[in-house]
């Protein structure tokens, strides 16, 4: 009942390839993977995922390192990425659009109405 992300995409995998054996029981692992590596993704699962996404990039040249990845999911999830390191995150996008909006226009403040007392 854990969460681990693993992000690959800072690191200079050999050029062979390298393999990551996962065993997720009741928990989430999150692996990201750049767009410059190839991978394999197989896996076994039981009431859960084992499930490689790949974000819409090009695909990696044929030579590229590859990286394998399996292992198994017992009531979790194991989510492999494959991601443009370069591309702006969802926060940079979010601020970016942000900046561009058109800002409202200001409200003139009216005066308040005092409202008189009644008196007898």
């Amino acid at each position: 009942m854990g969460h681990v992300m693993l992000d690959l995409t800072q690191v200079a995998i050999a050029p062979g390839g390298s393999s990551i054996e996962v065993l997720c029981i009741l928990g989430e692992v999150q692996i990201l993977v750049p767009n410059s590596l190839r991978v394999e993704c197989t896996g076994s699962h039981v009431a859960g995922q084992f499930q490689l996404n790949v974000m819409r990039c090009a695909p990696p040249s044929p030579t590229a390192p590859l990286v394998r990845v399996s292992g198994s999911a017992v009531g979790g999830t194991v989510t492999v990425r494959v991601v443009d390191p370069s591309a702006p995150r969802w926060w940079e996008t979010f601020l970016e659009q942000r900046r561009k909006r058109p800002k409202p226009a200001k409200r003139v403040k009216q005066p308040k109405q005092r409202r008189g007392r009644l008196t007898d």
